[in-house]
């Protein structure tokens, strides 16, 4: 189904403006919570989030196209409802690090900071992916589950599996700023296509409720 030629069940670059919106508010809670992790001593600021419909092809090219990414840390989350998908949240390995030494303690040694990168990166994923999730729920008045979250460390191909490379995604670009640090990081969102369907429908009535109707 093209999703850009589907006007008669929702627009969908409105739709993307209503879940920049809901994604929004979600990284915006994420980035007090973050704040209180790491003792107050960095202000942590998310900016707003730059969002994409691709396929799952899309994303591993964007990926294995830049050297930086070349290896990349992972955290993902399984939840289900009326939506049901995989939530993703991503670094390259060196700003994954970077992340974890700002966090917890500025003076860890590089071999100290590796033994603590899981479990740092588990609960940092684990705050962000709850919040979006929360937020998409409580906009859309869905209820969403949450599973514990998982981390990998590989290639972009490693981390995604043998998942059907056209399965669309809505895929969110977020900057994560430490102070005077910059973080780049990347939070998806996994949905089949028959799904993405029902969630863009529903996307659309919710947002003409709060935003009014797309003209």
């Amino acid at each position: 189904m093209d999703l850009q030629t589907n006007k008669e069940k929702y627009n969908i670059e409105y739709c993307k403006e209503v879940l920049k919106e809901i994604f929004n508010m979600g990284i915006c809670s994420t980035a007090k919570s973050l704040s209180v992790l790491a003792d107050n001593k960095y202000e942590v600021k998310l900016s707003i989030p730059h969002l994409e419909i691709l396929n799952l092809g899309q994303i591993i090219k964007k990926f294995e196209s830049d050297d930086k990414y070349k290896t990349i840390s992972c955290v993902s989350q399984k939840y289900s409802g009326s939506f049901q998908g995989i939530a993703y949240m991503f670094y390259s390995q060196d700003d994954s690090l970077k992340l974890v030494k700002l966090m917890l303690n500025s003076n860890l040694l590089p071999d100290q900071i590796s033994e603590l990168e899981t479990d740092s990166l588990l609960e940092i994923g684990n705050l962000l992916l709850n919040a979006c999730l929360s937020a998409m729920g409580n906009f859309l008045k869905e209820e969403i589950k949450t599973e514990l979250p998982e981390i990998k460390i590989g290639t972009a191909a490693d981390v995604f599996g043998k998942r059907n490379l056209e399965t669309k995604i809505i895929f969110i670009n977020s900057k994560f700023s430490l102070s005077e640090h910059d973080l780049n990081g990347h939070f998806s969102l996994f949905l089949e296509s028959d799904r993405l369907d029902q969630l863009l429908k529903l996307v659309q009535s919710s947002g003409e409720k709060y935003f009014g109707v797309f003209e």
